[in-house]
């Protein structure tokens, strides 16, 4: 067995392990050898991809105590060059939008300052691209509690 992991190392056990330093695609190529001379190979690519995770709170208090007063998600390989979010009232009224991931949602619709009477569930949509070119759509709700 001969084995060439695609990033300049290779291995001559039946049954390797190899971990990949980096993101990347890698070729990894196999030629195997029977006891008679009689061989094969076979070639097949590797993805490694790069951690993704994002985080969308499901609640926020725009009251000024210093506590959860935006809305904002976050996430772990974010292209932050590729963002939207917008925010949308029960009557499907857009409220909010933002094509810059350090931007949140403080709370205020058409500049106003949210009081008890708009407490309130809203929806969000969020648009973001990752490290790897992959589109994310997420939709769901928010709480603003003041």
């Amino acid at each position: 067995y001969e084995w060439s992991f695609g990033d300049g190392t290779t291995s001559v056990e039946q049954y390797p392990s190899h971990l990949y330093g980096g993101v990347g695609e890698y070729l990894v190529t196999l030629l195997a050898t029977d006891n008679f001379g009689c061989r094969d190979s076979f070639q097949l690519t590797i993805i490694i991809n790069d951690l993704f995770a994002f985080y969308i709170p499901n609640a926020f208090s725009p009251n000024g105590d210093g506590h959860n007063d935006f809305f904002m998600p976050y996430g772990i390989s974010v292209d932050l060059d590729y963002y939207e979010m917008r925010i949308y009232n029960r009557w499907g009224n857009l409220v909010f939008n933002t094509t810059q991931a350090n931007i949140p949602w403080d709370g205020n619709i058409n500049g106003k300052i949210v009081k008890e009477k708009l407490q309130d569930t809203y929806t969000y949509e969020i648009f973001i691209k990752d490290a790897s070119n992959i589109i994310h759509k997420y939709r769901g709700k928010v709480t603003l509690l003041y």
